[in-house]
């Protein structure tokens, strides 16, 4: 018996050995991932989305703006937001118009935003979406109930209608309706990205494979672990789930990538089952799936541009956003812009038509934020 605590001592030892050995064998995660059932394709195509509304105001060929269209031939290069909102978010829509989404050109690029929601809960809710997108024109309505876990059909359904309606060079961002982006630090790293895979691409087949990289807004998550506690929101049992790990992805509130990307990343989808957390699913598994070349290196982060640690953009409540888009607003004025009146059907290029400290006030007290 007076060994038995070294024997202890020795075999714990030996174990933890074991783990660390195992836990550094190299492994090749691509095939597990690729490997999984979800992975495993369709016997045909998912059908396309349809849609109920469309925007009226954007189209990529002719911008609608008198101040746009005059700068047209001085655009560097183009960029569309889908933000995924619920049917009833109207407060947080309105919000956006009159904040981020009403700059439509900075430094020589062109900002467009559409809103996607799903099929209204009451018929007064109907309504309310009828007169918003007669007044904005800037609503994709899919057939489709509201509910978490149709997120990630509401992403889809945005990638579906950009690679149609947008020219493969377009920039294309997915969006939550609780952010606000920071313009000038994300147009300032999306031509860093630009040049940089411009530059480099030429020297290796598999660099980027074509493509410009996903940049994601509030970066990345590394060796992200499937939740199995069934009080998480983002539950998944070991049946629907076999892995411990998911690949590399974006947090899904904020991600850019271009527009042929979107449209590989969107028909690929349509062979493949529907996996309900969006942004582990659109930016890990279907990232993977379009990727993925043998003769490559099967890197698991392949095709995500993490050139910053830092955020580029905000999310928070209602309040919190207008109070950070103070100093946001203040950035984008040292910069060219036209900031479009969604409201008065007019451009203006000079400063926003309110001092800072009564235009919060004013938000704050409700009286803007219309019902």
């Amino acid at each position: 018996m007076k060994f038995l605590p070294l024997l202890i001592v020795v075999t714990t030892s030996c174990l933890i050995f074991l783990r660390f050995q195992f836990q550094n064998q190299p492994r090749d995660r691509v095939a597990e991932f690729l490997n999984l059932n979800i992975m495993m394709e369709l016997p045909q195509r998912r059908r396309p989305f349809t849609f109920s509304i469309t925007p009226w105001k954007i189209t990529a060929s002719k911008p609608l703006n008198s101040a746009v269209k005059r700068l047209e031939k001085e655009t560097r290069w183009s960029l569309v937001v889908f933000v995924k909102s619920h049917s009833s978010h109207r407060n947080r829509r309105v919000l956006a118009r009159m904040t981020w989404s009403s700059f439509e050109m900075i430094d020589g690029v062109r900002l467009e935003t559409v809103f996607i929601v799903g099929n209204p809960d009451s018929e007064q809710e109907r309504l309310s979406i009828e007169n918003e997108h007669r007044r904005y024109g800037d609503l994709l309505q899919i057939d489709l109930e509201e509910k978490y876990t149709s997120i990630g059909f509401k992403t889809l359904a945005g990638m579906q209608y950009a690679s149609s309606e947008f020219p493969p060079d377009w920039m294309y961002v997915s969006a939550d309706d609780d952010m606000l982006p920071d313009w000038t630090r994300i147009v300032d790293e999306i031509d860093k990205m630009r040049n940089s895979t411009r530059s480099t691409a030429p020297h290796n087949s598999c660099e980027m494979l074509g493509h410009l990289p996903i940049m994601c807004g509030f970066g990345t998550v590394v060796h992200p672990r499937a939740q199995r506690s069934k009080s998480s929101k983002w539950y998944l049992s070991s049946e629907e789930y076999g892995l411990y790990e998911f690949p590399t992805y974006c947090l899904g509130g904020f991600y850019i990538m271009n527009v042929k990307l979107v449209g590989e990343i969107y028909q690929v989808s349509r062979w493949l089952p529907f996996f309900w957390i969006d942004d582990v699913w659109v930016t890990g598994f279907l990232r993977l799936k379009v990727h993925f070349r043998p003769q490559c290196p099967r890197d698991p982060d392949v095709g995500l541009w993490s050139s910053s640690k830092e955020r580029f953009s905000f999310t928070g409540t209602e309040r919190e956003i207008l109070r950070q888009w103070t100093g946001y607003v203040a950035k984008i004025h040292e910069r060219t812009y036209i900031y479009g009146d969604a409201d008065a059907g007019s451009d203006r290029s000079l400063k926003l038509p309110y001092q800072w400290n009564a235009w919060l006030d004013y938000v704050l007290d409700g009286r803007i934020i219309e019902n």
